[in-house]
C-alpha cells in the first residue's frame, strides 16, 4: 500500500533543525506539523555535517518554506436554511494565532438541474401542448426506471418548480378510471408594451 509522502526541500529542512535546536525537536515537529522521526533523522544529519544547516539565526516564523505548510489561509462555506449562503475567507495571525476575516463572497443558491423534470418537460413543447395519461404511461413515456409511485410523488412536491423553470404545469387528478396526470406546455408571451416618443 503506497503512502502519501511530503517531499521536504533542503532549506526548509535548515530551518526545522534550526528551530529543533531551539524549542526542542518534538515542540518543533508539532508546530511544523511532522513526524518527529522526521526531524530526528536531519538533527542527526546536521550532527554528522550531511547537513549544512549554517550559523543563522531562526524563528517559529522563518521555519517554514511555503506558506502552505503554515496552513495560514482557510475557506469556509456556511450553508443554511435561515440564511444565505457564502464563501468566507480567513487568514491566519501568526503572532497571536487568531482567524482573521479576509472577504466574504455571498452567492445565491441554485438547485442542480433535475434530470426527471428535463425529461417531463420534453414530453410537452410549443408544437405539442398537452399530454394527459397514467402514471405507468408517463413512466414509460420517460423511459425511467424510477418507480411509479415515487415518480408522482417527486413531481407532486416539484410541481411549481416544473412551471417556474420548464414552463410546464402539472395536474394530477383521481378519476373513475384511475389516476390520471395531464402535462400542459404553459406559452410564456413577452409583456407587450408601447414606445411613446
Amino acid at each position: 500500500m503506497a503512502r502519501n509522502q511530503r517531499k521536504y526541500n533542503t532549506e526548509y529542512k535548515v530551518q526545522a533543525v534550526k528551530l529543533s535546536n531551539e524549542i526542542g525537536s518534538s515542540k518543533a515537529a508539532v508546530e511544523l506539523r511532522m513526524p518527529v522521526d522526521t526531524l530526528y533523522g536531519w538533527v542527526k544529519a546536521a550532527k554528522e555535517g550531511r547537513l549544512d544547516i549554517g550559523g543563522r539565526a531562526h524563528t517559529p516564523q522563518t521555519a517554514m518554506s511555503l506558506a502552505e505548510e503554515l496552513n495560514s489561509k482557510a475557506t469556509l462555506e456556511v450553508v443554511g436554511r435561515d440564511q444565505p449562503d457564502q464563501r468566507l475567507y480567513l487568514s491566519k495571525d501568526q503572532e497571536s494565532l487568531v482567524w482573521v476575516l479576509d472577504h466574504a463572497e455571498n452567492e445565491l443558491w441554485k438547485q442542480p438541474p433535475d434530470p426527471v423534470l428535463e425529461a417531463v418537460a420534453k414530453i410537452v413543447s410549443a408544437d405539442n401542448r398537452e399530454w394527459e395519461g397514467s402514471p405507468t404511461e408517463l413512466a414509460q413515456a420517460i423511459q425511467t426506471d424510477m418507480a411509479v409511485n415515487r415518480l408522482t410523488k417527486h413531481l407532486n412536491v416539484n410541481a411549481s418548480r416544473l412551471l417556474e423553470e420548464h414552463q410546464v404545469r402539472y395536474e394530477n387528478k383521481t378519476k373513475h378510471a384511475g389516476r390520471r396526470i395531464r402535462l400542459t406546455y404553459m406559452m410564456v408571451e413577452a409583456p407587450a408594451f408601447e414606445v411613446i416618443e
